[in-house]
């Protein structure tokens, strides 16, 4: 059957699969505070990993000036087409940018005068009648955040971990090693080892499995969804 939707998780549905794969389920040796910081951390990985690329029709602001989102922080190409009511890729021509203001434009030479807030785009010449500018960029990383929320605010929050992929796949399978490489080190900080559990030796093995997802990511032999502890 084909794929035709895709789930979104939040922060506390991710928390709780992580303390099975930690053997907590019943939250008698994390607290949740402690696996929301472990949770940020793993998708800062994720999301540098697999950078969200978002389509936006820009707007203009002059004829030849075009607003960008606020998210956007790298435009990765620049398009133009005539938009009936909606874009098929095989309608998109490339367009000369003549400036950019406030991103980093990714692959050309373009000058960029950097501002804190400006997120514009000059074009050279103004677009023919009828035709729209399509912009495909990366978008600002969106972490959680607020570690201490439970069940509410961020944490109720659900974040695509690959926005580009109809299933997460290695994303999930990388943000749920690093979330337990983090939980571990904590617990190794933080935690009297006891009910014979020893972190230390179950921190390698999460470390291991994080270093293999993070060097060969692109290229990855299939492996077992397991943190190897069960």
């Amino acid at each position: 059957m084909p794929l035709t939707s895709k789930t979104v998780l939040t922060r506390a549905q991710r928390r709780a699969i992580v303390r099975l794969m930690l053997r907590d389920p019943n939250a008698t040796v994390w607290p949740d505070a402690a696996l929301n910081v472990a949770l940020d951390e793993a998708l800062t990985y994720v999301q540098g990993r697999f950078p969200n690329l978002q389509q936006y029709v820009a707007t203009t602001t002059t004829s030849t000036l075009y607003d960008l989102p606020a998210e956007a922080m790298q435009v990765h190409s620049v398009f133009v087409a005539f938009v009936p009511g909606g874009v098929a890729v095989s309608e998109l021509m490339p367009i000369q940018v003549h400036a950019l203001q406030g991103l980093a434009l990714s692959a050309t030479a373009y000058s960029v005068a950097a501002t804190d807030t400006a997120r514009t785009l000059h074009l050279a010449t103004e677009l023919d009648e009828g035709m729209s500018l399509i912009v495909f960029y990366y978008a600002a990383q969106q972490p959680w955040g607020t570690p201490t929320d439970v069940n509410t605010g961020r944490d109720i929050f659900a974040i695509d971990l690959a926005p580009n992929q109809l299933q997460d796949g290695m994303a999930e399978l990388l943000l749920y090693a690093a979330a337990r490489r983090a939980a571990l080190r904590y617990a190794m900080q933080v935690l009297a080892s006891g009910g014979g559990r020893e972190f230390e030796k179950e921190y390698v093995a999460a470390d291991g499995e994080f270093g293999q997802l993070m060097g060969s990511l692109g290229n990855l032999r299939p492996l077992r969804r397991s943190s190897g502890l069960f």
